[in-house]
């Protein structure tokens, strides 16, 4: 069924079970094309898959001499041999894919604006299965800095010739990674052909008792991979394969006799039972039982002992140091319980606690524009009973004597004026807990006679520690918040259209957004406010939950900001000599506009 024809580069699906991934047949997922990309970029390199990318940009196709080879499987192309090719053209129609940023950003820098339609379509071999995976494993050696074909690892080769049903190189270390689940990363502890050196000893397999047909061969395993790097800090040897040096000869079996014998003594030292329990934390108007310490006893190969709490010897020392034969849950502090068993003794921690205040903490923001919907339930940080467990969603919300507040949200309905709301809930004693928090509601179109006039002009409620856009824009918001507001007006004025300016530069320098008409200004506020309405602004309040708590709020103050009358005047102030300044517009415009967009550039740009 060989067939060499064009294909739509989109029609080409990158081989999620690639061999360079590391992943072993039994433990391969399915993964998204871009996480495969995205993998393969990890495994090969960001040196050398910029290097191919480069290569095959300046040539603008790929190398007459080998076609990526594809097989037609499940409804789709399937990538076989030439995945990084393939990969190399994806991200060159879309960099983006790259999760990178370095990476992504040389690639950016190298294509600009020129035309990448070069990639459009692919020239391919297309097969059967088994040829491809025979065509791979004759082809991948030499490197040529990543321009040319990468030898695979190891233990990539041995998973090829596994799935072709071949004789692998390195038996004995395949099946201790086919076990152990081993990916690429795992090999870091010990060398993939060091573990077939090891694993593969007579010495170690008898003494062991190690074959990989028992059931717990696994077991064993990772018992002797965690032993050996215990050895290998103990006898602090550089590497495996220098220190196990073997053969088939008698002579070089000296170092691993060594090591079993060592493994011997380790187990002979080892207590006839082990204990396992966890600490235990109450408070005061809690009950103690033994059943909380979860204790097991173990015996020296880990398996647990059944017992009796009556086969116990325990005893109780409260925090003053006295011998009791139980807790007195009125003692507050740390307690010892000592227990016996067999003569093997354990210790654990009791600690009771005094019960804490039960406390609801509030964002400190207070100030809300007429006409906006507050979701009250998002003003808590944290609401706590009086043993510290989040209490947040169970808080009763309810406005005293006046305001509209349906299901938490105070309504857009509520007129100008200050509102008292009450939050509580049932403390874990059986009290009830209540706070109340004021908030105003403010004429939205003139913010300067609620908002504090004594705070920097480009501030974020009462602050400026939110603005970081780059070295420029920052100096400049340092240099106007300043400068005496009314002596100034004509440089901050005029100064504030260079910060909005420069801040859509940065913005569209580092690709967060692409404007479409870069000098005006009128059209980029708009395209900035269309951005952060679609889904950025939830985004960003999600994850930045501390510095803006309610959505609502910021989607408010976003909706408010008027990108042609905001233009327009940064327009008249910048170009019009005979243009009149009025300061209160300005401290308008400064604290209800160009900061919160300062301020969301700079989440953006973060």
């Amino acid at each position: 069924m060989d067939d060499r024809r064009y294909l739509n580069l989109d029609e080409l699906l990158i081989w999620s079970d690639n061999p360079r991934h590391g992943l072993l047949e039994n433990e391969a997922e399915e993964f998204t094309e871009e996480e495969a990309i995205n993998i393969l970029i990890d495994v090969v390199g960001t040196d050398k898959m910029y290097n191919l990318i480069a290569d095959i940009f300046a040539s603008k196709k790929l190398m007459g001499n080998v076609n990526p080879v594809v097989v037609w499987e499940n409804d789709k192309y399937h990538v076989y041999d030439g995945n990084r090719r393939v990969s190399a053209l994806k991200i060159l129609k879309n960099p983006d894919t790259v999760e990178d940023i370095p990476l992504r950003n040389k690639i950016f820098n190298l294509i600009k604006d020129e035309d990448v339609s070069f990639a459009d379509r692919v020239f391919v071999y297309i097969t059967d299965k088994e040829e491809a995976l025979e065509i791979m494993d004759k082809t991948h050696s030499g490197e040529q800095q990543g321009v040319g074909m990468i030898s695979w690892e190891p233990y990539q080769r041995d998973i090829s010739l596994n799935r072709r049903g071949k004789p692998l190189k390195y038996p004995y270390a395949f099946n201790v990674s086919q076990a152990l689940k081993y990916n690429i990363r795992s090999f870091n502890t010990i060398h993939y052909t060091d573990l077939d050196r090891i694993f593969g000893s007579k010495v170690l397999r008898e003494h062991f008792s190690l074959s990989e047909h028992d059931t717990d061969y696994t077991t064993k395993a990772a018992y002797i991979v965690g032993m050996l790097v215990k050895y290998k800090e103990k006898k602090r040897f550089n590497s495996f394969s220098r220190h196990f040096n073997i053969t088939d000869s008698d002579i070089n079996n000296g170092p691993m006799i060594e090591f079993c014998e060592w493994v011997k003594e380790q187990e002979q030292k080892k207590k006839n039972f082990y204990f396992k329990s966890c600490p235990v934390e109450l408070y005061v108007d809690e009950q103690f039982s033994f059943e909380l310490l979860q204790l097991q006893v173990l015996d020296s190969r880990k398996n647990e002992i059944p017992y009796d709490v009556e086969t116990l010897n325990i005893k109780y020392i409260s925090p003053n140091g006295i011998e009791t034969d139980s807790i007195d849950m009125t003692e507050q502090g740390v307690w010892q319980v000592h227990l016996e068993f067999n003569s093997e003794n354990h210790s654990e921690q009791i600690t009771i606690k005094a019960l804490q205040s039960p406390k609801i903490d509030f964002d400190s923001k207070k100030l809300f524009g007429e006409g906006n919907t507050i979701d009250l339930r998002k003003l808590i940080i944290r609401a706590t009973d009086g043993h510290g467990r989040d209490r947040k969603d169970e808080v009763i919300i309810k406005a005293i004597r006046n305001g509209d507040i349906i299901r938490d949200i105070f309504t857009a309905d509520n007129p100008i004026g200050t509102y008292q709301i009450a939050y509580s809930f049932q403390d874990i004693t059986g009290a009830p807990h209540s706070v109340t928090k004021e908030i105003r509601i403010v004429d939205k179109s003139n913010p300067l006679l609620a908002e504090n006039r004594n705070a920097p002009l480009l501030s974020y409620n009462g602050t400026c520690t939110l603005i970081n856009i780059s070295e420029v824009v920052n100096k400049l918001v340092s240099e106007i918040n300043e400068l005496p507001f009314e002596n100034n007006i004509c440089v901050i004025t005029t100064s504030l259209r260079s910060l909005l300016e420069l801040s859509f530069d940065e913005l569209f320098f580092r690709r967060k957004i692409i404007f479409t008409v870069k000098n005006d200004l009128e059209k980029c506020i708009e395209e900035f406010k269309t951005f952060l309405l679609s889904s950025e602004l939830s985004r960003i309040c999600s994850q930045y939950s501390s510095d803006f708590p309610s959505f609502n709020n910021e989607k408010n103050r976003v909706e408010q900001i008027d990108p042609k009358n905001l233009a327009s005047y940064l327009n008249l102030a910048a170009h019009k000599s005979t243009a009149a300044i009025d300061t209160t517009k300005v401290a308008e415009i400064a604290r209800k506009s160009i900061a919160p967009i300062l301020v969301y550039t700079s989440v953006i740009l973060k």
